[in-house]
């Protein structure tokens, strides 16, 4: 059977449309033109590129549908893919990684079998995570967030780079360093282009903190929820709050834009690799087995695996 009929035989005509690009290339598609799925095969991986919610199919229907297909196909041992899964309310994205890890303690795509290398490290620490008062859990990220300050407005960094295209400049014959030479020219322009990031790299920084310390204040002297509380338990009210409240009504965005920004604020404190893989266990026949499989699952929660891409479901 052909590699695209097998992929028909679990994404069935009556439901799905699917288009091949070269050999290994799959878009899926509801029959409403709803984008479900782009997978690629390689080796004895399967990508997920991009995943979607397609129709009255959830994500979670989508990955059994995947991990179906895996298991017709012999030479399939992962499924990898990147985490980058969203969902919106109030027509606000959240971060879905963020709220699983800090209420249940691991991801969605965690709970459902895809791992990281470092996924049991990932697990303890983020459970220590969960129990800090999410006011001491605001100054971490505070601290976190303005080391990513100086890493994105590093003067050191910026003088190497244009030392490098000094060099480059320099370097070329005399005869090309004419605005007339497609490659003098681009690099003249970037060479521009960071000298006045220099110029403005001091400026940039200060803005870049005190928005990040704003940030801080806002969510500290915030007066919808108590920031005492343990994290785990302050997101979880909030995220409870907001099912409650009516999609239209101004009071669900305000609540989900301060959610939406405040896991935003906090994501540099928890600890995820969004490279996640899922090993495909196959039964081995008999009561021996089972007993592999379950053998298998173990090992698999320990060491995590690699991973690959995705999107939203």
């Amino acid at each position: 059977m052909s590699l695209l009929n097998k992929i028909k035989s679990i994404f069935t005509d009556k439901l799905f449309d699917i288009l091949q690009s070269g050999d290994t290339y799959f878009e899926i598609q509801s029959k409403n033109r709803d984008n479900c799925l782009i997978i690629e095969f390689e080796g004895d991986i399967i990508h997920i590129l991009n995943l979607a919610k397609c129709g009255d199919n959830k994500g979670s229907k989508i990955l059994e549908m995947i991990h179906n297909l895996s298991m017709i196909m012999p030479n399939i041992r992962y499924i990898k893919l990147q985490d980058d899964s969203k969902y919106f309310e109030c027509g606000i994205s959240i971060d879905l990684a963020v709220v699983k890890i800090l209420t249940n303690g691991e991801s969605w795509y965690n709970s459902l079998g895809y791992y990281s290398e470092d996924y049991q490290d990932e697990k303890r620490y983020n459970t220590m995570i969960q129990e800090l008062p999410l006011e001491e859990l605001l100054f971490i990220s505070l601290e976190k967030n303005k080391e990513i300050c100086k890493q994105k407005y590093s003067k050191e960094k910026l003088l190497k780079i244009l030392q490098t295209l000094f060099n480059e400049l320099q370097n070329l014959p005399e005869e090309l360093k004419v605005l007339s030479n497609p490659n003098y020219k681009t690099l003249n322009k970037v060479y521009e282009k960071n000298q006045q990031r220099l110029l403005d790299n001091e400026i940039n920084f200060n803005k870049c903190i005190q928005n990040i310390q704003l940030q801080y204040d806002k969510f500290k002297e915030s007066q919808l929820y108590s920031i005492r509380e343990k994290t785990r338990d302050y997101v979880t009210f909030i995220t409870e709050e907001i099912k409650q409240k009516n999609e239209n009504n101004d009071d669900c965005k305000i609540h989900n834009k301060f959610l939406s920004e405040l896991l935003l604020f906090i994501k540099p404190s928890i600890k995820y690799d969004v490279n996640l893989t899922k090993q495909v266990n196959r039964l081995l026949g008999g009561k021996k087995g089972r007993k592999s499989r379950k053998s298998r699952k173990g090992r698999k929660g320990r060491k995590g695996r690699k991973s690959k891409k995705n999107n939203k479901h």
